[in-house]
C-alpha cells in the first residue's frame, strides 16, 4: 500500500464521513428515527410546497414535448449528449410521455371535478385525491425533492473513494454469502 498525502486522506475522509452521516446514522426527531437527508427533504417540501406541482407540470410537459420532438432527431437535441440521452424516445416511450403529461394537465387543471372536489364529469376519476391528485400532490413531489438531493448528495458517497474502500473491505464476505461484489455492501447498508 503506498503512502497517501494528508490531502489525498482529506479528500477521502471528509466527504465519505458527511456522506455516512446524511444518508447511514439514523437520528432521532419527535419520537421517530430518521436520517439527516429526510429532514433535508422535509424541509425543503415544507419550503416550496406550493411550487412543487407546477415544477412537476413544467418537468413531465417537457419531458413529452421533446420525447416526441426527438423522434425526428433534431440537432438541438441529438448535439448535447446529456440532452440527447434524458429526452430521447421510442416511439412507445413517447407516447407514454404524451399519455403522462395529459393526465398531469388533466390533474393539475382540476378538470371534471366541481369547486368541492366532487367528480362531474368523466375527467374527475383522473383528477380525484384519490387517483391522480395523490400522484401529482403526494408522490411526484417527493420524488422530485429526492431526486434532487440524490443527484447532489450522493456523490459524497460514491465518488471518493468510500465505495471501493468498503468494497476491498467486504468482498471476501458479501461474494460467498450474497453472490455480489463487495462494493454492493454500500447500498447493503444503505437500505
Amino acid at each position: 500500500m503506498g503512502k497517501y498525502t494528508s490531502k489525498q486522506l482529506i479528500g477521502f475522509i471528509l466527504p465519505s464521513v458527511v456522506g455516512i452521516l446524511l444518508f447511514m446514522i439514523p437520528i432521532q426527531v419527535d419520537d421517530s428515527w430518521t436520517i439527516i437527508v429526510k429532514l433535508i427533504a422535509d424541509i425543503i417540501g415544507d419550503a416550496l410546497a406550493g411550487f412543487l406541482p407546477i415544477l412537476c407540470v413544467a418537468i413531465v410537459t417537457v419531458s413529452a414535448v421533446l420525447g416526441v420532438a426527438s423522434l425526428g432527431k433534431p440537432s438541438f437535441i441529438t448535439s448535447y449528449p446529456i440532452i440527447n440521452e434524458t429526452f430521447t424516445a421510442t416511439p412507445v416511450w413517447a407516447v407514454i410521455r404524451v399519455v403522462g403529461c395529459i393526465f398531469i394537465w388533466v390533474t393539475f387543471l382540476g378538470l371534471g371535478l366541481d369547486a368541492d372536489g366532487e367528480i362531474v364529469g368523466p375527467l374527475g376519476y383522473i383528477s380525484t385525491d384519490d387517483a391522480g391528485g395523490f400522484v401529482l400532490g403526494e408522490l411526484l413531489t417527493v420524488l422530485v425533492i429526492i431526486f434532487l438531493l440524490a443527484g447532489l448528495l450522493l456523490p459524497l458517497l460514491l465518488d471518493f473513494g468510500l465505495l471501493e474502500f468498503i468494497g476491498a473491505l467486504l468482498t471476501k464476505v458479501m461474494r460467498p454469502l450474497f453472490k455480489i461484489p463487495g462494493r454492493a455492501a454500500v447500498d447493503c447498508i444503505t437500505s
